[in-house]
This record gives C-alpha cells, structure tokens and sequence, in this order.
C-alpha cells in the first residue's frame, strides 16, 4: 500500500495522493474550459436593450430594475470557428478557451490558426468573445453573457469597476442592474453595480492553474489540425457574427 494511502476499519484501501491527482488529470482532459450556464443572456447595440431566451424560438426584455448577481470568476475568454457541420447548417465546429483565473488568455488572432491578414473580418471563420455567468435575483435564473464586438468595452468597465471594490467584500458578488449608454449613435451595455451577496451554490469553482495549461496543450493540436498546405485556398466566408448570436 502507498504511504499517501490510509486503509479504513472495513479494510478498503483509501485513494492515495498518487492517484487522485491521476484522476483530476483525466478529470480535466475531457471537461471542457468554458461551460455555457443556463440561458443566453443577450444585448442589442441598436437599441440599447438587453433580453434573455427562455427557448431557442422566444426572446425576453429585461426589465429595467430587475436586479442580478454577477459571478466573477467565471469570466472566460474564447475563440470559436464556424463552418458548414454534417447537417449542412453554419454553426461551430470548434472552440478553444477558459476562465482568466484558470490561466487562460486568448490569443490575438495571428497566433490563432488560419490566420490570413488579407482576410476581412466578415470573411474570417474564427470569431471571439468573452462571457460572464449572472444569476437573476428573483427566480435564480441562470443566464451567459456572451461580448462580442461592440460590447466587450461594457464588460471590461464593469470588471474595472467591481474588482476595485471586490476587497471590501469578502464571499460576495456584485448585485447589478443591467444598463445601456448611447455614444449619439450606437450603444453599449452597462451593468451598473448597487450592491453585494453571495453568489451561493450556482457560483464558479476557485483557480484551477492545470486546467489552463491543459488548454494551451489543447491550442497547439488545433495549429496542427487547422495547417494548410501551401497554395490551399483561404477561408471561406462562414456569416457574420454579432451581439444577436447566441456566441
């Protein structure tokens, strides 16, 4: 028996150390970085509004004072690429990212494969995004935002702002009502922070530093996968993508 294992009164051998970190290992090679929780929660540049889909075919407007918890640490980084799947439909058929708190960092775009700088973006299959996971205060209600575009300045100010204050409250989460502001002729969401609680038993998991490393392990198999041979043909163009699509 391993020194790191214990053996119980009924005589079964305990897990050793050994072998619980073996376990984990497997455990994150086949979890994926990112998980999508609950529903998309979605905001519109034109109008400045935000809703949420309950279903794939129905939207939602949030309501101007319904309140939410925002869980930080799932704040997440990903790249996604569209392509034609087996069912002929334009959708993903790859994705690679993780939690910041992970060690996860999106690469620009050169470092990323297929990259071509001749290529507009419109064409360029590979579209990124940042996400964060919000709970709505009344019905505990679930919801992934997804920013893309236009909408990544909102949520970076938000982090800029609840990290400045997260110190002075320990085990919680920022309470937000969810905003927009007008720059004359677009808009840009704004989640404004009027308070503080505890995300609860919905909340993200603390730092997991393998789990970012086995992502970086994971990007340069996606190099290999996606390597043209000289002369192949670029990209071709997969659809636009913005703040309506469910990312």
């Amino acid at each position: 028996m391993s020194e790191n294992a214990t053996a119980p009164t009924n005589g079964a051998a305990q897990l050793s150390d050994d072998e619980i970190i073996a376990l984990a290992d497997a455990a994150r090679d086949h979890l994926p970085g990112i998980r999508f929780v609950g529903r998309p929660l979605n905001f519109s540049w034109e109008g400045g509004n935000w809703f949420w889909k309950p279903d794939r075919n129905h939207e939602e407007k949030i309501g101007a004072t319904e309140i939410f918890l925002v869980d930080l640490r799932s704040y997440s980084e990903i790249w996604k690429r569209w392509g034609r799947m087996d069912n002929g439909r334009i959708g993903v058929v790859t994705q690679i990212g993780g939690r910041r708190i992970d060690g996860w960092v999106n690469p620009p775009r050169h470092a990323m494969p297929e990259y071509d700088a001749d290529l507009p973006a419109s064409d360029d299959p590979w579209k990124e995004g940042s996400s964060l996971v919000l709970k709505r205060q009344s019905d505990s209600q679930l919801l992934t935002w997804t920013a893309v575009w236009s909408s990544w300045e909102g949520m970076a100010e938000f982090l800029d702002i609840a990290l400045k204050q997260c110190r002075d409250h320990v085990g919680s989460m920022p309470v937000v009502l969810l905003e927009s502001a007008s720059d004359g002729k677009n808009f840009k969401p704004r989640l404004r922070v009027v308070g503080w609680e505890a995300f609860d038993e919905d909340a993200s998991p603390p730092a997991d530093p393998a789990r970012g490393a086995r992502l970086r392990k994971q990007l340069e198999e996606l190099r290999t996968k996606y390597a043209a041979p000289k002369g192949d043909k670029k990209p071709s163009r997969q659809g636009d993508l913005d703040d309506e699509v469910p990312f």
